[in-house]
């Protein structure tokens, strides 16, 4: 074969699977699937029928309703005596901008402090972790141990500067309930934020960094011209999730205070939901997950949209 000889590429032949590889995908696959097909498919199916009918105690079976479960639904959101529902619509939308208007700046913060190797980093960064990694009743559990006004740390520590504490407690207190779940979100959630901002800050090219060094910017220009714009996709990505927890939050309102006190002070969209579960009203309560679905997708694709428009994509 001559130089000049053009060489004909054989591209390789698949290498087919074996008989025991195919049994190995085909186990692998039908668990998750089956899981799947049963609790989003068949639930949903089951959750919208659910909406349109109601127990019938004469005809002891469920009978077709139309709209009505949508209309008491609606009423008790609308009507004055609901005070429990517009608590729960007002805090879940203080749940969303405390979410991303106050813990979001904060997680960006701490996490340059530790992308710039801030003395003892690794140790803050587990430190800011841990709380991700433990189990949501466990943390709740010591949460409020520490708060109890009987033998909490917190509570002697505020007595011994001379604090008033609340009476009733906390978390049975309504000046203290719904402050009291932003203030665990900040204490339980901050390290989720820290970590995938500091993460996300790991990805930028130190030549970027280099190049602004050399140019003498200051560290206060590197952070809001320089890392903050490159990160912004997932500052994006946690805005978005924030508004998600407008119609999803409901875990942390129930193990710290049920929904109390006085008509659901601390009482969420979704824990209003769950409510309804827990009280054999599955018709409503199916009636309101569609509603808030209707709601939460175009106001989440909304969001996205203006975001993308806002700050487009930097590709690096």
């Amino acid at each position: 074969m001559t130089l000049t000889q053009e060489r004909t590429y054989k591209p390789k032949k698949k290498r087919k699977l074996t008989p025991g590889q195919v049994v190995f995908i085909i186990c692998m696959c039908t668990w998750p699937l089956c899981i799947w097909i049963l609790f989003t498919i068949i639930c949903s199916i089951d959750g919208w029928i659910a909406a349109f009918q109601r127990w019938s105690p004469m005809k002891r079976q469920y009978v077709w309703v139309g709209w009505d479960n949508f209309e008491l639904v609606l009423n008790g959101i609308f009507k004055d005596t609901a005070i429990d529902w517009k608590n729960a619509i007002l805090n879940s939308i203080y749940l969303f901008l405390f979410n991303n208007f106050v813990m979001i700046p904060i997680g960006v913060f701490f996490g340059y402090l530790l992308y710039k190797k801030m003395p003892f980093a690794s140790v803050f960064r587990v430190i800011f972790y841990l709380p991700n990694i433990i189990s949501p009743i466990v943390m709740t559990m010591a949460f409020k141990y520490m708060l109890n006004v009987s033998y909490g740390p917190i509570p002697k520590v505020l007595s011994f500067f001379g604090l008033p504490l609340p009476a009733n407690g906390f978390f049975a207190d309504p000046n203290w309930a719904f402050p009291i779940i932003l203030i665990y979100n900040l204490w339980a959630g901050l390290g989720y934020f820290v970590v995938m901002v500091t993460g996300a800050m790991n990805r930028i090219p130190k030549e970027v960094l280099e190049v602004g060094m050399l140019d003498g910017i200051s560290i206060t220009r590197e952070f809001w011209q320089v890392v903050v714009p490159l990160i912004m996709e997932t500052i994006k990505v946690l805005f978005l999730s924030g508004v998600s927890i407008i119609f999803s939050y409901f875990l942390t309102p129930m193990l710290l205070t049920k929904g109390g006190p006085y008509d659901g002070i601390s009482s969420t969209i979704a824990l209003k939901q769950q409510q309804y579960i827990d009280s054999g009203n599955i018709n409503e309560a199916s009636a309101w997950g569609i509603i808030t679905s209707i709601v939460a997708f175009p106001l989440t694709n909304g969001v996205r949209f203006l975001l993308d428009k806002l700050f487009p994509p930097i590709q690096y």
